[in-house]
Parts: structure tokens; C-alpha cells; sequence
């Protein structure tokens, strides 16, 4: 049963990302929970489901990029979305990948939409998800329209 708190916080806009991480396998999910934090330095955070592939993967990794969709990728977000059934969750729903600047990162979504490569910073449980706080060492800008 969704509580009227629940429903209220879906009122929130917040722009559609991707976050995907990697360790030889890559995953990646679509959420609206992704605000910065901080400006100096750069932080930012993401809430994902501790039972999520993509969470577990973040968290035991210690990195993950947040791909900025525009409205022309909705597709992508809806690919992000879906389960995969092998380890490459990106390649099965056909999510373009962009290399991370530094080659150790996992890959952002290529494509017109900002791409940000961040490091772990701190993870807190809240509430049914984690709070992870990534600071960003790598942007890619959204291109111009």
C-alpha cells in the first residue's frame, strides 16, 4: 500500500538518469531519485534499492556514472529499467556505452545527454533504499541543441 508521504514525493520533478557501474560485467538502471549535493567539491547523490544488481554492483565497486537523459532518450531509460538476464545488462538493452575519460570507470550512456563519472564517497541506508554519495571526477557536458 503506498502511503500519501509516497505519493507527495512523486510530485518531485527530478531529471530521468541512468546510473550504470561495471566490474567486467556492466549494469545499469533508470531512476528520478539524483540531486546534487555539493558544489565544492563536486558531490552528488543517487538512492538505489539495496537489492538492486546496479546498487550492489556501486557499492562493492566504488564507482558509477549518472547519465543525464534528454527527452529524445526515453527509450534508453525505459531499456535501463528492464531486467536483464546476463551479466550485461547494457549490451542486452542496447545502451550505447561511452568509455569513462580515465579508462577505470565504468561507462556513461553515449549520446547528446550529460554524462558524470563519480567515486563513492558514503553510503547510508534510508528508509527501502541506499543513499550513496559520489563525488564527480570526470564530466562529460550535454551537447548543444
Amino acid at each position: 500500500m503506498t502511503t500519501p508521504g509516497a505519493r507527495a514525493l512523486r510530485e518531485l520533478v527530478l531529471p530521468v538518469v541512468v546510473v550504470a557501474a561495471s566490474d567486467g560485467a556492466r549494469t545499469a538502471c533508470a531512476t528520478g531519485t539524483t540531486s546534487y549535493v555539493s558544489l565544492s567539491p563536486p558531490v552528488l547523490s543517487i538512492a538505489l534499492r539495496p537489492d538492486s544488481g546496479t546498487g550492489r554492483m556501486v557499492v562493492r565497486t566504488g564507482r558509477f556514472s549518472v547519465s543525464v537523459l534528454t527527452a529524445g532518450q526515453a527509450d534508453l531509460a525505459r531499456a535501463a529499467g528492464r531486467p536483464a538476464a546476463g551479466p550485461d545488462k547494457m549490451a542486452e538493452g542496447g545502451l550505447p556505452a561511452e568509455p569513462c575519460p580515465d579508462g577505470t570507470g565504468p561507462p556513461g550512456i553515449a549520446g547528446p545527454g550529460a554524462v558524470l563519472w563519480c567515486t563513492v564517497r558514503s553510503v547510508h541506508t534510508a528508509g527501502d533504499h541506499l543513499l550513496i554519495l559520489g563525488e564527480v571526477g570526470h564530466c562529460r557536458p550535454a551537447e548543444a541543441e
